[in-house]
């Protein structure tokens, strides 16, 4: 009996193997599906290829490197967009305007809570034998914080830190 089912079980396997390696599926699947269900699968007409063809086209044609690099650009000049940032809603408004633009109707926003942490910003201050600013003042760097790790949010004292700055580059 054993011997019976792994007769049948390769046989199986082979015309499976056969029905897509030698003959053409679609021929098969057309045979099978008209004679237990009745009906055949509906061929694509070429003609709708043909017009998405020149849709496509037509549309590559209109996408122009200039407009692609101000898009970016003005994208990119907007700090972080993190939700909770300025730059987000910034973003948010943007992307909207250029659905508009391209002539999306019936934009749809959904709105929802979210936790965040907010960076409120930090500084780093060269005090000695730092390169000065023009009215002689210390010459100052924005730093920003790393995405926290778990629920620990980066911190420094409020009063700061001092020590020895090591450029290693």
């Amino acid at each position: 009996m054993r011997t019976v089912g792994k007769t049948v079980l390769m046989l199986c396997a082979a015309a499976m193997l056969l029905s897509v390696t030698v003959f053409d599926p679609s021929e098969i699947t057309s045979k099978i599906l008209v004679r237990f269900v009745g009906t055949a699968p509906q061929r694509v007409e070429e003609e709708q290829e043909v017009v998405a063809d020149t849709q496509l086209q037509s549309l590559l044609r209109s996408i122009r490197e200039d407009r692609v690099r101000e898009k970016l650009g003005r994208f990119a000049s907007m700090g972080s967009r993190v939700v909770g940032y300025p730059g987000c809603e910034e973003a948010y408004e943007f992307v909207r305007g250029c659905f508009e633009e391209i002539g999306l109707e019936d934009i749809a926003t959904e709105t929802f809570d979210v936790t965040v942490p907010v960076d409120k910003g930090a500084q780093l201050t060269f005090l000695d034998s730092a390169p000065r600013t023009p009215d002689h003042s210390p010459l100052t760097t924005p730093l920003y914080g790393l995405w926290p790790n778990g629920v620990r949010t980066p911190s420094l004292p409020t009063e700061g830190i001092e020590g020895d700055l090591v450029y290693g580059g």
